[in-house]
C-alpha cells in the first residue's frame, strides 16, 4: 500500500480518519434527521475540506459537496432544499411583519379566523365590532397597502363618517399614532369630493390635505414621505431591515450637475464609479463618502428631508415634464446656493457617525414602521 504521509503511519492515518468520519456523520444526521443517505461517503470521506463526497437527498437526489460545507450550507448543500428553506425564511418575515402591523391597527377590530399562507392569499377575518356579521374574505396586501377595513359594515360606516369630521375627534383618534414630524393643524369639508379632509403639518413637507382613511390606512402620515419611499430606496431599507440580504458599501455623494443647461445640486446613493453613474451631467464632486448600504440611504432621505422645504430645485423636474421625459434624480436636486448649508450637514453627519452617535437601524424604523411590499 502506497504511503499516505511521510510522518505518520498508514494505520495512524486511517485510524484518526475514521474517528473523524464518525464524529461528523453523528453531527450531520444529529442535524439532519432522516433527510440524508450516506451510503457512499465512508470510503470518500478524507477530510472536512477535500475531496466532495456523494450525498443523496432523499427528496432531491445525489448532491456533491465537501463535508463541511454539507454541516454549513442551508439545506445541507441540496440547491432545491436551500431555496425551500430561504422561501420558508422569507414567508415566516413577510408574516411577522403583516402581525406585527395586524396588532397594531386591527387588534380590538378583527380576528384572523384561517391560517396565514402568503400576503397575496386569502384569509378570512371576522368583526369584533359586529359580531353578528359574517367573515369576510381579504388579503394582508389589502389590509396593509389597500382599502381594506375586513368587515362591509365598518366600511359602510367609515364612508358616512368620513364625510363630517370634527377636530376634536381627529385629534383623539390619531395624536396618539402619529409620529412627532406630522401633527394634525385642521379639519375642513371638501365639496368637490364630498368628504372632510384633514389638514396635516409634515416637518419635512409642509401643510398638506389628507382624508382620514389615509391616515387610517397608511404608515408614513404624509403622502410625500411616503411617495419617497415608494421606489428604490425604501423597498431596499425594508429589505435590509427585515430581511435576510447582504448589505454593501455605497457612496453617498453631493454633486454640481448640469441638466439641459440648468445647474443644480444633487444629493445621491450608487454603487457605481460618480463619473460613470453622472457621466454625462457632472460638473463637480463636492462631497463623497462609501459608508454601509443602510447609512447611505438613511442619510440621502434625512438631508431631502431637512433641505426639502427650505431649497428644493424644482426646476429640472418641471423640465422634464414640459418635454415629456424626465431626469433620473429630479427629486432630488437643492439650489446650489444652499451648498455651503447641505455639506455642512454631510459632515456634521460624518462627525456623529465617527463617534458612534447615530443608531441607523432605529432611524429606518422610526422612517418607515411598517412599509414592507409583502
Amino acid at each position: 500500500m502506497k504511503k499516505i504521509s511521510k510522518r505518520y503511519s498508514n494505520e495512524a492515518i486511517i485510524k484518526n480518519r475514521k474517528n473523524n468520519y464518525l464524529l461528523w456523520l453523528k453531527k450531520v444526521k444529529d442535524k439532519y434527521p432522516n433527510k440524508f443517505d450516506y451510503s457512499f461517503t465512508e470510503n470518500q470521506y478524507k477530510t472536512q475540506k477535500f475531496p466532495k463526497i456523494e450525498i443523496i437527498c432523499k427528496d432531491h437526489g445525489k448532491i456533491k459537496i465537501t463535508p463541511d460545507k454539507h454541516v454549513q450550507d442551508k439545506g445541507g448543500g441540496c440547491k432545491k432544499c436551500g431555496l425551500l428553506i430561504r422561501s420558508e425564511t422569507r414567508l415566516n418575515n413577510q408574516e411577522k411583519i403583516f402581525f406585527d402591523f395586524f396588532n397594531k391597527k386591527f387588534l380590538n377590530k378583527l380576528i384572523i379566523c384561517s391560517e396565514y399562507k402568503g400576503s397575496h392569499k386569502i384569509i378570512k377575518v371576522k368583526c369584533l365590532i359586529h359580531p353578528n356579521s359574517e367573515e369576510d374574505k381579504t388579503t394582508p396586501n389589502n389590509l396593509m397597502h389597500g382599502k381594506a377595513f375586513g368587515c362591509n359594515l365598518c366600511a359602510r360606516e367609515n364612508n358616512i363618517k368620513a364625510s363630517r369630521l370634527k377636530l376634536v375627534d381627529v385629534h383623539k383618534y390619531f395624536d396618539d399614532i402619529l409620529p412627532p414630524h406630522v401633527k394634525i393643524i385642521n379639519v375642513f369639508f371638501d365639496s368637490k369630493s364630498n368628504q372632510s379632509k384633514i389638514l396635516i403639518d409634515c416637518k419635512y413637507d409642509g401643510v398638506q390635505p389628507v382624508t382620514k382613511g389615509y391616515l387610517t390606512r397608511r404608515d408614513h402620515y404624509c403622502p410625500k414621505c411616503g411617495l419617497r419611499f415608494t421606489g428604490y430606496a425604501g423597498t431596499r431599507i425594508e429589505k435590509l431591515l427585515y430581511e435576510e440580504v447582504v448589505s454593501r458599501e455605497i457612496y453617498i455623494c453631493l454633486i454640481k450637475i448640469k441638466v439641459d443647461n440648468i445647474y443644480s445640486l444633487k444629493i445621491g446613493v450608487t454603487s457605481r464609479a460618480i463619473e460613470k453613474r453622472y457621466s454625462d451631467n457632472l460638473i463637480k464632486i463636492i462631497f463623497i463618502k462609501k459608508l454601509p448600504e443602510i447609512q447611505s440611504l438613511i442619510i440621502e432621505e434625512l438631508i431631502k428631508r431637512k433641505f426639502v422645504k427650505l431649497c428644493f430645485d424644482k426646476r429640472i423636474l418641471l423640465n422634464g415634464v414640459r418635454k415629456g421625459k424626465r431626469w433620473v434624480g429630479d427629486t432630488e436636486c437643492f439650489k446650489l446656493k444652499y451648498q455651503k448649508q447641505i455639506l455642512g450637514e454631510l459632515n456634521k453627519i460624518m462627525r456623529e457617525i465617527k463617534k458612534g452617535n447615530i443608531d441607523f437601524k432605529k432611524i429606518a424604523k422610526e422612517m418607515m414602521p411598517f412599509t414592507g411590499h409583502i
